[in-house]
């Protein structure tokens, strides 16, 4: 008889099984989108109230192309949690792709007090900014999201992409996308790659494997340029393979389906699956048609898949990756070999174009007199996305208007959908010079009437550096003659290899002026116009560009003879090596990446900077600093004095000296200090934050030093009454806070008052403190955080002194308040400096200091922060009574209701806002995390003060800091900082009446 299995047994297996969540989310980290939906349904049926499995069900539903469903998901997280960032996030980025910015901005002004450093809100942000065309405020919150979660592949491919949209040199954005391709992780696993082609099978007959793998086999405008290199593919001689990379398939993709031997829809599968797959079918050659564009899986091309690997039609710039042999090309494209600079790949030329467009719907009108001859206004237009117009073409627009007195300008992009990218595109075009009067702004026209639009136009105006691709062979092709600047890349070329492909390479120039002369001659002597319109279907019939057949056996011959070079062992090669990003630039990318938690990302960036120039400090530096994330102080301090000591010195040694002394502090190392001490020269240091830094360690040494560690201080006499009002959670935290404070004041402690505000009723509690002031006989009022203590009696001294100079005081500030986060504005426009408990070595505090200013007090401050704000009594009370009221709308956010309230003292009643640093506080920042309405409040700031929600995400995080031995010596803090200040501010704080 078998034995029976008993009941713990049973439940141990039941509690070991994975269950419908964990499944649900190990198939959406493989790709596996339906199955994870039908485990999240069965999940959510039982659990309706969970935000995050919402929020990834609706991340199934948009893998899989339903945004409809997607939105609905993301709707119903947001409304069981509001603060719900990821849920917030994604339903801001459907809302940007449905052409609803307006709405995705009310979402995305949310965001900062929720998480201002959450990776997706930069890239919604950038999402927003490269659809309304501001390409280079894009570029920064691309990068910065980037930065943020690094191995994102999604995150890399936006920067890249909007990179390709900017105003920069050729050579720059070979180097990033470089950057990329030398960066990237690691595969998990590698394929069984195919080999070179042997000996034995070189045979110039041999049917030759060929695949082609893009997420565009659908209604996309590549597909306007494979199918007719598929359609027309002589199938004895190849055998072609389809990798369809996209979760959906509509008529088109079963138009491909029917050209090839073999397809594969992949969109599903998980990356080794994909990978496995191509491997196993022993490919001669795959052509990769996506390149940087949305849903790519380049970065699986780092391993070899083919025998050969092709990239192109799709994306014009560079790969980045020297493990993709070839770029199509056209001997217009690359006319040399200075041309092979801008790509990691060699060029795979053709002889004639590099592409041949196919319109695939019937033409059944078809113009054969330019529309200017039909009585209409000459029209010269401009059609595709707006991120590619420029301020500089929008200004060359404007001339050529100033020179064709009757002409118009016709706009036609998919971005007008959405009325704010209208407004944004009219802002610019008017600070460009251009007359609007005479601009048109048009909607796109449904598909199958996109050919017959161009009817309506007579010359067509390309773009630069990136020229119109897809919108330029539809409006050739319907004989609309064209003026294209070109320059060094494919990205800034394809104009002029269409336009020499159809015989107006007249029209294809070098430099804006000749530009803006073939324009107005255009214009004014429209032979060329009326020609080309009645000899476009024929010209275009005659080349290679629109002659599948022809175009088609081009590109076999040359596969056949880039596979018979491989097989010789001397495949074709880049005649000059990649450029690349400075040294320096990269290195700071690593540390921004180590700043944001992503340690082997930063090991990673650094090897590839050190591979560029083995010396360069900052880099060699980093991976030491690492250890700091161990503890250990004393490999620091060993590798940084070797570091140093072998260094040429013609590097700035700054922050490895930096380094150092902060590790020899760490572990109380005086014998190492007084060794380095001689050698800091701040004065020398370049770069301003290294140098504040500097200045602020020697002076913290010397003071230590001096004094042995043992702060000589007389004991403070009492010289003022207090009222101190400590805001906490609830009352025993505000017993908590009192006692200590007690104790910090010692004999002082006399001489204050405490009084409670409640973080939830604040508001309330505050009109209740001001009443019992009227009857309180203090000096001075102290608004303090209970996060914040005092080392000794010494910080409300140090107060007194300060307001004398001004009329509020608190330990940091900034000079405006034009972002939510002002502690993230400009490094020389803030100041601040407190010390937080930690465990640093020997050390047990960290004094930080934020801002360029050493002065011990300081004035000319916008907003204080509110953690601790000082006044004098008669100040506060001769306010009126509408200014003491604090805003309860942001009640629930620690020290925010405070720093609006002082922000309107100093903005309304003219009140002096006064900074001291040598207050020598100590600060909990565990009190600090938002409770309440965090969302609310960030959009009513915005409301009210007009804040750029998109300035909290360009932020200077920087922060000094210096381990401290015990808390006794933060009472050397005094000596850090310039006493000196201008004697005709000096004013009684305590008895000047609110001015």
């Amino acid at each position: 008889m078998m034995a029976q299995t008993s009941f713990w047994e049973r439940l141990r297996r039941l509690l070991q099984r994975p269950s419908g969540l964990q499944r649900a989310r190990a198939a959406l980290q493989a790709r596996d989108f339906r199955t994870a939906i039908a485990y999240l349904e069965k999940y959510l049926r039982r659990h309706p109230d969970d935000a995050a499995a919402r929020c990834d069900l609706g991340l199934c539903w948009a893998q899989i192309g339903d945004k409809a469903r997607a939105a609905q998901q993301f709707e119903l997280a947001l409304a069981l949690n509001d603060t719900f960032a990821p849920a917030l996030i994604n339903q801001a980025s459907i809302l940007a792709e449905a052409h609803r910015s307006d709405d995705a901005w009310q979402l995305i002004r949310r965001m900062p007090l929720l998480d201002p450093h959450f990776p997706g809100l930069d890239q919604v942000l950038a999402t927003l900014l490269h659809s309304r065309g501001d390409v280079e405020k894009a570029r920064q919150a691309g990068l910065r999201a980037w930065l943020k979660a690094f191995d994102n592949p999604l995150q890399a491919e936006a920067w890249l992409f909007d990179s390709a949209y900017a105003e920069i040199p050729e050579s720059t954005l070979t180097a990033e996308h470089h950057f990329w391709a030398q960066t990237l992780p690691p595969l998990a696993a590698d394929p069984a790659v195919p080999a070179r082609p042997a000996k034995a099978q070189r045979r110039a007959d041999r049917r030759l494997r060929v695949g082609y793998w893009s997420p565009d086999f659908r209604n996309h405008s590549v597909f306007y340029f494979v199918y007719p290199l598929l359609k027309h593919h002589d199938r004895q001689r190849f055998e072609i393979y389809a990798y369809h990379d996209f979760t959906t398939s509509d008529e088109l993709t079963n138009v491909i389906r029917a050209c090839v031997d073999h397809f594969h829809a992949v969109g599903e599968m998980g990356d080794q699956q994909l990978l496995s797959l191509i491997a196993s079918h022993d490919l001669d050659i795959l052509v990769e048609l996506a390149g940087h564009t949305s849903t790519n899986r380049l970065h699986l091309l780092k391993t070899r898949l083919a025998r050969i690997q092709l990239t192109g039609l799709g994306y014009p710039p560079t790969t980045g990756l020297t493990s993709i042999d070839g770029k199509f090309s056209d001997r217009h494209i690359t006319p040399g070999p200075y041309f092979d600079q801008f790509y990691t790949e060699a060029p795979f030329c053709l002889p004639e174009s590099f592409w041949c467009f196919d319109p695939y719907w019937p033409v059944t009108q078809r113009r054969t007199q330019p529309p200017c001859d039909a009585g209409q206004t000459f029209t010269f237009a401009s059609v595709g996305n707006i991120s590619k117009v420029t301020t500089t073409i929008l200004s060359v627009w404007a001339d050529i208007l100033r020179q064709c007195p009757d002409a118009r300008l016709l706009v036609r992009s998919p971005n007008f959908i959405d009325p704010a990218a209208q407004r944004a595109f009219l802002g610019r075009a008017q600070r460009a010079g251009l007359d609007v009067n005479r601009l048109q702004l048009v909607d796109p026209v449904p598909s199958n009437e996109f050919l017959a639009s161009f009817n309506e136009i007579d010359v067509l105006l390309d773009t630069y550096p990136f020229n119109g691709g897809t919108t330029s062979a539809f409006a050739l092709y319907m004989g609309v003659a064209m003026v294209s600047r070109y320059g060094d890349g494919l990205r800034s070329r394809m104009g002029l290899s269409m336009l020499c492909n159809v015989g107006l390479s007249e029209c294809a120039v070098a430099d804006w002026d000749t530009y803006v002369e073939r324009a107005v001659a255009l214009y004014r002597e429209r032979t060329i116009v009326r020609r080309f319109r009645a000899e476009a279907a024929q010209r275009f019939a005659a080349t290679a560009l629109g002659d599948g057949e022809r175009y088609c056996r081009q590109v076999e011959t040359a596969y056949r003879e880039w596979w018979q070079a491989a097989a010789s062992g001397a495949p074709p090669r880049p005649a000059f090596p990649p450029p690349h990003l400075p040294v320096k630039e990269i290195t700071r990318r690593a540390y921004q990446a180590w700043g944001h938690g992503q340690s082997d990302v930063a090991r990673r960036i650094i090897d590839y900077a050190l591979r560029l120039d083995p010396h360069y400090l900052p880099a060699r530096l980093l991976p030491i600093l690492q250890r700091e994330l161990d503890g250990d102080y004393a490999g620091i301090l060993r590798e940084t004095q070797a570091l140093l000591e072998t260094t040429n010195a013609a590097h700035d040694t700054a922050a490895a000296l930096i380094a150092l002394l902060r590790a020899a502090l760490a572990l109380d190392a005086r014998d190492t200090l007084a060794i380095w001490r001689p050698r800091v020269a701040p004065d020398d240091t370049s770069d301003s934050i290294d140098r504040t830094y500097l200045t602020w360690l020697v002076r913290w040494i010397d003071a230590m030093m001096g004094a042995d560690g043992r702060p000589n201080v007389a004991s403070p006499v009492a010289t003022a009454r207090w009222a101190i009002v400590i805001e906490a959670r609830d009352h025993e935290r505000f017993d908590e806070c009192r006692r200590q404070w007690q104790t910090a004041l010692g004999e002082q402690a006399s001489h204050v008052h405490f009084f409670p505000c409640c973080t939830a009723t604040l508001p309330w509690d505050f009109d209740r403190v001001l009443h019992d002031l009227n009857e309180t006989p203090v000096d001075f009022v102290l608004f303090a955080s209970a996060g914040v203590r005092i080392v000794a009696a010494n910080a409300l001294l140090a107060c007194e002194e300060a307001l004398r100079h001004g009329d509020v005081v608190s330990f940091g500030g900034a000079r405006q308040w034009n972002r939510l986060h002002w502690r993230r504005a400009a490094f020389d426009d803030k100041v601040s400096c407190y010390a937080v408990a930690a465990q640093m070595g020997r050390a047990t505090v960290e004094l930080r200091k934020s801002g360029a200013s050493l002065q011990a007090i300081d004035n000319g401050w916008a907003i204080l922060d509110g953690r601790w704000l000082a006044m004098g009594k008669a100040t506060l009370l001769a306010l009126p009574r509408e200014a003491v009221a604090l805003d309860w709308h942001l009640v629930g956010i620690p020290s925010l209701p405070w720093e609006e309230w002082v922000y309107r003292l100093g903005r309304e009643q003219r009140l002096r806002l006064t900074t001291a640093q040598h207050l020598e506080l100590i600060i909990d920042e565990t009190d600090d995390t938002p409770w309440l309405h965090t969302a609310d409040a960030s959009a009513h700031l915005i409301e009210r003060y007009g804040f750029d929600s998109a300035a909290d995400l360009e932020s200077d995080d920087t922060i000094m800091s210096i381990p401290v031995k015990d808390t006794n010596q933060l009472l050397l803090v005094r000596t850090l900082f310039d006493r000196g200040f201008p004697h005709d501010t000096i004013a009684s704080a305590a008895s000047t009446p609110c001015r």
